[in-house]
């Protein structure tokens, strides 16, 4: 991409006040923090996050709002193998932005990019979101640009939302990431759906779309009314990828499926799924995960995984950090995770941490054991 592009790109940070948030209506709910905080203790929160909002006037049509977005996310880990141990503190991930409503909030844009700069390394690392989204109505909105596919559960919400540390093994093994792309979504009644495009071939903006191309279908089903549960939803999606040596995420699978349950009922939550991936391998896995809001501000989590392979090696350890403490590929994968959330200001600031055991089985070195230990602070505005 030519440095008049980038500057451009670069330019629109500055520039946006006076020209132009995305979003895209195709996700669900957002899973809730336990509750809300108190009403002073959220008074000083509020004035806190507030200062984020740079402009809104509900009565000026060409720009509504205007805010400065951001989100920090570090994790100490202790990742002990069978052979091998590592720990250290990861700045797991750092992004700035801008975001906008304008033309009576139909169109919104979001703009962030990404940093290195708590690594020491370039402030400028790359772009994360940045598009625009029409909305025609509720049952249809169309977004363009660098976005992520909502694939399976973990990313069909932001990962400012996730409970865990990091996303399943098998939804994982996908590549999944942002890529230049563009989405149809919306809603009618109790039903939700959602269909895209993408860009396989990525760089730090755009990519020069040299590479191969991923279409996503995804279909969903409120049941609240029909369950009585506080929240209760069933998801089915669909993605197709081809491939293309140039490419750079969605590599692994040819078609995969992702079928996904997910209720809250008082202080209980549960979510289900199971995800399969289908190409030179075909792998599966289910996962289950229970939550339970101890208080209105602390909350339980455990998930289990198991996900397994036709082929010995089909199935690789998480990155995150298992490969880390040595352990290597399988064909039969299990985890079990238990953690607490203390949500300090709903999901724009809390504390985490987690104890995870996992087993890799099959493959050249046979059973593999890690335990992974974490603790880490989640920021976001």
């Amino acid at each position: 991409m030519s440095q008049i592009v980038r500057g451009l790109m670069a330019l629109s940070f500055v520039a946006l006040p006076f020209t132009a948030s995305a979003g895209t209506v195709s996700a669900p709910a957002a899973p809730a923090a336990p509750a809300a905080p108190a009403a002073a203790e959220a008074s000083a929160f509020d004035q806190l996050w507030n200062m984020a909002k740079l402009y809104k006037n509900e009565a000026n049509p060409w720009l509504e709002e205007l805010a400065f977005s951001g989100r920090y996310q570090g994790q100490y880990y202790n990742a002990d193998g069978e052979d091998f141990s590592d720990d250290d503190w990861e700045n797991r991930r750092f992004r700035l932005g801008l975001k906008a409503k304008m033309l009576d909030k139909k169109l919104e844009f979001n703009g962030e990019m990404y940093s290195n700069l708590t690594n020491g390394e370039d402030f400028y690392a790359g772009l994360k979101n940045f598009n625009l989204t029409w909305k025609f109505s509720d049952a249809l909105a169309l977004n363009v640009g660098k976005l992520e596919p909502h694939f399976g559960y973990d990313y069909n919400r932001s990962d400012t939302q996730m409970v865990t540390f990091e996303r399943t093994a098998m939804v994982n093994e996908f590549s999944n990431d942002y890529m230049a792309g563009a989405t149809l979504a919306g809603k009618s009644g109790n039903w939700r759906y959602y269909g895209g495009v993408y860009s396989n071939e990525v760089d730090k903006e755009f990519g020069s779309f040299a590479g191969a191309y991923s279409l996503m279908a995804s279909v969903g089903y409120d049941l609240k009314e029909a369950t009585g549960y506080d929240r209760a939803s069933v998801q089915l999606d669909y993605l197709h990828s081809e491939h293309d040596v140039e490419d750079s995420y969605l590599t692994q699978f040819d078609n995969g499926l992702a079928a996904t349950f997910e209720m809250k009922q008082g202080s209980c939550g549960l979510v289900a799924e199971v995800v399969a991936g289908f190409g030179e391998t075909a792998d599966a896995g289910i996962m289950v995960m229970p939550t339970y809001d101890i208080t209105k501000k602390l909350q339980l989590v455990t998930r289990y995984q198991f996900d397994f392979s036709d082929d010995a090696n089909g199935l690789k350890a998480q990155s995150r950090y298992e490969r880390r403490a040595g352990t290597g590929a399988g064909d039969r994968y299990h985890a079990l995770y238990a953690g607490l959330n203390y949500y300090i200001y709903d999901y724009k600031l809390k504390l985490m941490g987690g104890l995870e055991y996992s087993n890799m089985d099959g493959g050249k070195a046979g059973s593999q054991d890690t335990v992974t230990a974490l603790a880490g602070l989640r920021v976001s505005w």
